[in-house]
C-alpha cells in the first residue's frame, strides 16, 4: 500500500495526486486489437482508450477522498520522455509485449505453461516498493514503531512508491471498450455458469437461424413446383438441362417477389453475422476499462479475494482468508472514534446476508480474479470496505460505493446497426442480381411481342377489290379496314389511285400491292 504524505510533496506516496503517464506506442498496440470495428474500419481511437483509462483511474479516486490520480504525459513528452523513465510519472502504463525496461532488461508477462501452450497474462501490475521507516497512515496516526525497552523506534514498513500497469497485445488477446453493452452476458455468466449461458445463447441464436433456413427452403421448392407444373415446356423442351434448371430457377425468384426474398436472405445472413461479431466479441474478449481499473487496485493493495488462500509466499505465514469490516459491513460509520484501529473490526469470512458470487463463494468484487466473464467497472461493498481498510480517513469517508461516470455506451449498439445493415445491403444486392436482369429480360421479351403484335394487326388489312366506275369511265380499287375494329385500335383507310392505262394490267398491280402483306395474315 501507498503512504499518505503531505499535500506538498507529490513524489511519494499518495501526496496530493498520484501521477501516471502512458507509453506512446501502447495505443497503436491496443487498436489493433480492439474488435469494435467494421472490416478493419475501427470505431474506436485513442482518444478513446485514454478516456477508458481515465474512467479507471476515476473508479478509485471517486470512492476516497485521499486517492486522486493525475494523467502527466503530454508534460513528460515535453520532458522528452515518451517510454518510461519519466520523473514526473509515478505509475507508467504500457503494454505486456517484448519492449525494454530501463533501457536494457526485456520484460515480458509472466509466462504460464498450460497443456504445453505458453500463456502470458492478459495484464499485470507491478508495485515499485521500497523499505521506509517514515511512513504515515492516512488517519493521522503514528508512524509505525517498535519498542526497545521504553524507547519507540520507528520501524520499516514496505511501502509502494509507483508501478507499471501493462496489457497483452498479442494475439490472440482482443479487448473491447464499451463496457455496458456486455455487461448483460456477464451478469448472467455470474449468476449461472458460462458454460450454460454460452451453450444456451447460441442454441437460441441458431435454433432461429434453422427455422429461417428450414422455411426458406420449403417455401421456394414449393413456389418452383408450381413454376414447373405450369411450364411443362420446360422440361420437354431441346435446351441444355442447366438453361431449363436456371430458367426455372428465374421464374421461381421472379414469383418469390423483391420483398419477401430480400427478408429470407436477410433472416439467413443475420444469425451468423451476430454471432461472429457480436456474441464472440462480448465472449473471447476482455473488458479494457474493467481490466484497467483491476490492475490499479492491485497498485493500491488489493489482492484477489478467491485466490487469497493461494496468493500468499509458502513460509511466510498462514494463508490468507477472505474477510470483511464488520463495521462497514453492518451499516455502521468510518468516523473520529472508529478510524484508528480499522483492523480491530476484520474478521474471517463473509456478512451474514450478503449477496454471494456462486462461482467464488465470497461477496462479489472488482478484485475477483481475471478471467471472461467477470468484468466490472465499478466497486463493490467489498472493494470499498477493503479500501477504507488499507487507507482509514476519521472524517468524510466513503462507505457506500460510488459510480458516476460517462461510458461509451453506443459503441455495442453502434456495431449491431452495421451488422443489420450490411446483411440487409447484401440481400437486397443479392435480390437486385437476380430479379433485376430476369425483369429486364422479360420487358424487352414484352416489348419484341408487342411489335410483333402490332405489326401483326397491320397486316390483317382486308383487301378488297370493288369495281366502281366514276363518271369518267375509269375504274378505281378501294382497300378498307376489318368491319370491326377494336376500341385499342384506329381503323385506317388506304385509298390507291387509279392505275394508269399505261402501266400495264391492272392485275399486276394488285399482285405487287399483296407482296407486302404477310400471306398468313392475308384475308382476301
Amino acid at each position: 500500500m501507498a503512504g499518505y504524505c503531505d499535500e506538498t510533496i507529490i513524489s511519494r506516496g499518495l501526496g496530493n495526486t498520484i501521477t501516471w503517464a502512458w507509453d506512446a506506442r501502447l495505443c497503436d498496440q491496443l487498436l489493433g486489437k480492439m474488435e469494435e470495428d467494421f472490416w478493419d474500419i475501427s470505431f474506436v481511437g485513442c482518444d478513446d482508450v485514454r478516456a477508458a483509462l481515465h474512467r479507471a483511474f476515476a473508479t478509485w479516486s471517486m470512492n476516497h477522498k485521499f486517492i486522486k490520480f493525475t494523467d502527466v504525459t503530454l508534460e513528460c513528452a515535453k520532458r522528452g520522455f515518451v517510454q518510461e523513465g519519466c520523473p514526473l510519472a509515478e505509475v507508467w502504463v504500457t503494454y505486456l509485449d517484448s519492449h525494454l525496461v530501463n533501457g536494457s532488461t526485456p520484460f515480458y508477462g509472466r509466462p504460464e505453461l498450460v497443456n504445453g501452450v505458453v500463456h502470458r497474462d492478459v495484464a499485470q501490475a507491478e508495485p515499485w516498493a521500497d523499505y521506509s521507516s517514515t511512513f504515515e497512515p492516512t488517519n493521522g496516526g503514528p508512524t509505525p514503531f517498535t519498542m526497545y525497552g521504553i524507547y519507540p523506534v520507528p520501524r520499516k514498513v514496505i511501502e509502494v512508491t509507483g508501478g507499471r500497469i501493462s496489457f497483452n497485445t498479442e494475439s490472440p488477446t482482443c479487448w473491447y471498450l464499451d463496457s455496458s453493452f456486455c455487461q448483460g452476458w456477464h451478469d448472467l455468466k455470474n449468476e449461472h455458469s458460462p458454460d450454460g449461458v454460452y451453450i444456451f445463447s447460441v442454441t437460441l441464436l441458431f435454433f432461429f437461424w434453422g427455422a429461417a433456413f428450414f422455411a426458406t427452403t420449403l417455401h421456394f421448392l414449393l413456389l418452383l413446383r408450381g413454376v414447373l407444373r405450369q411450364n411443362r415446356k420446360l422440361m420437354t423442351n431441346y435446351k441444355p438441362f442447366y438453361q431449363r434448371a436456371g430458367h426455372a430457377l428465374l421464374l421461381t425468384c421472379e414469383r418469390l417477389g423483391f420483398y419477401r426474398m430480400t427478408a429470407r436472405l436477410l433472416l439467413i445472413m443475420l444469425p451468423w453475422a451476430f454471432y461472429n461479431s457480436i456474441f464472440i466479441t462480448c465472449w473471447d474478449c476482455y473488458d479494457f476499462e474493467a481490466m484497467a481499473a483491476h490492475q490499479i487496485g492491485h497498485l493500491l493493495g488489493l489482492g484477489h479475494p478467491n485466490t487469497a488462500a493461494s496468493e500468499l509466499t509458502s513460509g511466510t505465514g498462514p494463508p490468507g482468508q477472505n474477510s470483511y469490516h464488520t463495521l462497514l459491513a453492518a451499516g455502521g460509520p468510518m468516523n473520529a472514534s472508529t478510524c484508528m484501529n480499522p483492523w480491530d473490526y476484520v474478521v474471517e469470512g463473509v456478512p451474514p446476508g450478503a449477496k454471494i458470487n456462486p462461482l467464488t463463494g465470497n461477496r462479489y468484487s472488482i478484485m475477483d480474479a481475471v478471467d471472461l466473464h467477470n468484468p466490472r467497472t465499478c466497486l463493490t461493498e467489498d472493494d470499498l470496505e477493503a479500501l477504507n481498510v488499507l487507507y482509514p480517513t476519521c472524517s468524510g469517508a466513503i462507505t457506500q460505493p460510488t459510480c458516476l461516470k460517462q461510458s461509451i455506451k453506443y459503441l455495442g449498439w453502434l456495431r449491431v446497426c452495421v451488422f443489420v445493415l450490411a446483411p440487409l445491403i447484401l440481400a437486397i444486392a443479392g435480390s437486385c442480381m437476380v430479379l433485376v436482369p430476369r425483369a429486364g429480360y422479360v420487358y424487352r421479351e414484352q416489348r419484341k411481342r408487342a411489335g410483333a403484335h402490332a405489326r401483326a394487326r397491320r397486316a390483317q388489312v382486308a383487301v378488297q377489290s370493288i369495281p366502281m366506275t366514276n363518271s369518267g369511265g375509269a375504274t378505281e380499287t378501294i382497300i378498307v379496314p376489318p368491319p370491326e375494329p377494336t376500341s385499342e385500335e384506329t381503323t385506317e383507310t388506304i385509298i390507291v389511285a387509279p392505275p394508269d392505262p399505261m402501266d400495264g394490267p391492272f392485275s399486276e398491280k394488285i399482285s405487287m400491292a399483296a407482296q407486302d402483306v404477310s400471306p398468313d395474315h392475308q384475308d382476301v
